[in-house]
């Protein structure tokens, strides 16, 4: 199974081993890789259109993974059971979408021991939710496809994070780095990106900035205005380090 660069990153962030709830999973491509090539022992792919999940069928049946990879009809999680997935992989939507369902899902099923996320705007709005919802960021990465830029976490539940792995395993991870940057910082760019520094990552920061200065110079309205310096003065902080 031959992936985008996308679509291959977020499947790379998932730890072996996992059973995997693929929300949105359009034809299945995430979902059928991590089956045939991460070795999870079990993968849950749900959409809420039935058109991609036909798709979905067709591809795993294809591949031989019908045995592997159950395909859901679900708005969310809402066909989710508890406790049958200890992974929660979300790609491809907007951050508040994300955090919708993200919210309906850890309400009625409980915390996910891991979440894999690709938000395709407001990852700042995640970053922040993850945050104040007990998450852990201990790995991102980012990607350039096609001239867009693709933001990807990586979090784990708090309770459930084992110190000694995590310093070994996840060395740019904030929990073990606090103090570098602020929290506004590190929800509105990254906190592990800011750390590891990508060659994507930096890329688009010096990109966005220099568009930032252009548009502060059309802005009229005085909040815009200000919420736009506020936002420039703030990548301009971050990016002296980049």
């Amino acid at each position: 199974m031959e992936l985008s660069k996308r679509l291959l990153a977020v499947a790379k962030l998932v730890t072996p081993g996992r059973k995997v709830a693929d929300i949105g999973c359009d034809h299945g491509y995430v979902s059928i890789y991590l089956a045939a090539v991460k070795k999870c022992p079990k993968v849950i792919a749900m959409d809420v259109k039935e058109g991609p999940l036909s798709h979905a069928r067709a591809n795993i049946q294809k591949y031989g993974l019908k045995n592997v990879i159950d395909v859901r009809l679900s708005d969310g999680t809402e066909a989710l059971e508890k406790n049958e997935a200890d992974t929660l992989l979300i790609s491809g939507m907007g951050g508040r979408l994300m955090i919708r369902i993200l919210q309906e899902g850890l309400a009625r099923l409980g915390f996910f021991e891991e979440l894999i996320l690709q938000p395709q705007t407001e990852a700042d709005a995640v970053r922040k939710f993850l945050r104040e919802n007990e998450y852990i960021i201990v790995d991102e990465d980012f990607v350039t496809e096609d001239g867009k830029y693709y933001p990807m976490i990586k979090a784990l539940y708090r309770n459930c994070v084992n110190e000694v792995i995590l310093s070994s395993q996840y060395p740019d991870c904030v929990h073990e780095k606090e103090g570098t940057y602020s929290l506004l910082q590190e929800d509105l760019f990254g906190p592990v990106l800011l750390r590891k520094r990508p060659e994507d990552f930096v890329s688009y920061m010096k990109q966005k900035k220099e568009k930032t200065e252009e548009i502060l110079q059309k802005i009229t309205q005085p909040e815009k205005k200000k919420e736009m310096q506020d936002y420039l003065e703030q990548l301009i902080i971050v990016s002296k380090d980049l």
